[in-house]
């Protein structure tokens, strides 16, 4: 299974999650992904999200991982500003880059020269040709959505990709589910291994995947 987040930087210390870290209303807050989501508090996304080079070696990442070449064409859905695309970009300026999103505030702020290749779209809405794509990133964004809707972007990504990387949130224990829900503020589908596998196979989906859950993430109990 390839992993192009091998190199992400991860806390080397505890995330330690006070009760009501995050409250309901502070999801709700979130789930616009607007200025609050990306440049506000702790407590309703990012907390400031600025461009800190951490991108660099994921964009090599999948190069190598995925072999790609000269005019090699590269989709991330739901692409935030744009600092994959871009390194991506700057790895090799023949790379045809394309992204989406769902936050007119994270395009309007997108990485200058780079709005032009992001597209106004929902996840599941999105619409392109039989394997028009060498490789479609999709970070954080499967989980966020209902069990039809991640069906129907599963099925989709498939579809439109060559290769494809996305990201899932997942538990062992009830105790790692309980940590990532007080983290997470548009995880919708917090599922186990085997029910993920599940969907999988509902979406004939066979591209590559990470499971994130409360340990990758380094999340503990503020005691």
């Amino acid at each position: 299974m390839k992993n192009i987040l091998k190199n992400y930087p991860q806390p080397s210390k505890p995330r330690y999650l006070k009760e009501n870290f995050r409250t309901f209303k502070d999801t709700i807050i979130a789930s616009y992904r607007d200025k609050d989501f990306y440049n506000g508090s702790k407590s309703t996304g990012y907390g400031g999200y600025k461009y800190d080079g951490r991108w660099k070696q994921i964009a090599i990442n999948c190069k190598t991982e995925y072999r790609l070449k000269d005019y090699s064409k590269i989709l991330q859905i739901n692409c935030d500003f744009g600092f994959l695309l871009y390194d991506l970009k700057n790895l090799n300026k023949t790379y045809n880059i394309f992204g989406t999103e769902s936050s007119r505030y994270a395009i309007k702020n997108a990485i200058p020269g780079l709005r032009n290749k992001i597209k106004y779209t929902k996840p599941i809405d999105i619409n392109y040709k039989k394997n028009q794509f060498d490789l479609i990133i999709c970070l954080g964004v499967v989980y966020t959505l209902t069990i039809p809707d991640s069906i129907t972007l599963l099925k989709k990504i498939s579809n439109f990709s060559k290769n494809s990387f996305i990201t899932l949130a997942t538990y062992k224990t009830e105790t790692e589910k309980k940590l990532f829900e007080k983290w997470t503020l548009g995880g919708n589908l917090c599922l186990k291994r085997n029910e993920w596998k599940l969907l999988f196979k509902e979406a004939n989906y066979k591209g590559d995947y990470l499971f994130i859950d409360s340990n990758y993430l380094n999340l503990k109990t503020k005691k």
